[in-house]
């Protein structure tokens, strides 16, 4: 709302008209209309008592603490993309441009704006395009200085795509390193930069290592939906399920025999198979002891060994004693608990 709208909200709410606003602030009701109607604003020196008249203090009567909501930063974005396409670019940046006047420190309104004029610029001809392009990156930079930690991100994700296409492999080595780690195009923007460096292996390096996290996401996902299925008593799709696990892992490399027994596990126990489930548990009690090296995988020939770590075959073996705690507490196989295969399994592991 502007000050106008928000006078008169105001003055009604206080069931004042005009003429009696007027009268208590000695001014005339054509002054006061002219506030309402945002022709004029109050003297500075009415300020004060205005705002205490109308019972509310001065950073809501002048909107400095207003707070614009996604639901309208939307309909701005469409009414701007509608007057580029109904009368011209120029037309929508000038609206675009006056929104942004008018809610100057709201940086979500600011970058959405700029994304909206950059998409519009690409899909038209338009002269002067070198300009508008150098307007929209000055409000990349505005909105990445903000405090919007999203908009932050998304942001500088734009400036460094612009900075690697000019070879300012400086200023766009400068942003990433101000992004957080977890940011999601991080680490592509990050291996983009470092080929451009022709230093091909560190790119290598770090999207493999992308990747492995990403396969491991990926089996956290399907692990949860496993586990609905069986919720849900679907033992069909928990079987289904189970194999496309042990499927992803090995297709990537991964510790597959370990992982595909788990998701198997659990799918068998819901349907409370005796004998696969005291197959599985021997095969994952069998991987965990096993040596593993993700590192022989041709998929991660480029991932950094420290040199301590070379040579060696890494193993699950430390972590034995909390798998077999949590085997014989998991309430999926209760009804193995008291079986006497399944206690001598795991007493035999653990001796």
């Amino acid at each position: 709302m502007k000050t106008g709208e928000i006078i008169r909200a105001r003055r009604k709410e206080q069931n004042l008209t005009q003429d009696q606003l007027a009268e208590y602030l000695g001014v005339s009701a054509a002054a006061v209309s002219k506030w309402e109607n945002d022709s004029t604003y109050p003297d500075i020196t009415l300020l004060a008592p205005l705002a205490r008249l109308l019972k509310t203090d001065l950073n809501t009567l002048l909107a400095f603490r207003e707070e614009i909501t996604e639901q309208e930063i939307g309909r701005i974005g469409n009414e701007v993309v509608k007057r580029v396409q109904e009368e011209s670019y120029e037309a929508g940046f000038e609206m675009a441009m006056e929104k942004i006047r008018e809610y100057p420190a709201c940086d979500r309104l600011i970058g959405m704006l700029a994304l909206t004029l950059e998409g519009a610029l690409m899909l038209r001809v338009v002269p002067k395009q070198e300009y508008y392009r150098n307007e929209i990156e000055k409000l990349y930079e505005r909105a990445a200085a903000g405090t919007d930690i999203q908009m932050q991100n998304q942001m500088k994700t734009m400036l460094i795509s612009r900075y690697l296409e000019r070879e300012e492999y400086d200023r766009a080595q400068m942003l990433l390193d101000e992004m957080p780690d977890r940011t999601e195009d991080k680490r592509h923007l990050q291996a983009r930069l470092w080929r451009e460096r022709e230093e091909p292996a560190k790119a290598a390096a770090l999207l493999e290592e992308k990747l492995m996290s990403d396969v491991s996401g990926l089996f956290l996902t399907l692990m949860s939906l496993l586990e609905i299925a069986v919720e849900q008593q679907d033992l069909k799709r928990a079987d289904r399920l189970a194999d496309q696990i042990t499927e992803t892992w090995k297709m990537y490399g991964l510790w597959w025999e370990y992982a595909g027994a788990v998701a198997k596990l659990t799918a068998a126990a819901a349907g409370k198979d005796r004998e696969a489930c005291l197959k599985l548990i021997r095969d994952i009690l069998k991987a965990v002891k096993e040596p593993f090296n993700w590192r022989n995988h041709w998929l991660y020939q480029d991932v950094h060994i420290p040199e301590s770590e070379k040579g060696k075959e890494p193993t699950m073996e430390k972590f034995v004693p909390t798998l077999l705690e949590g085997l014989k507490k998991s309430e999926n196989l209760e009804f193995l608990w008291e079986d006497p295969e399944f206690q001598a399994l795991l007493s035999a592991r653990t001796s």
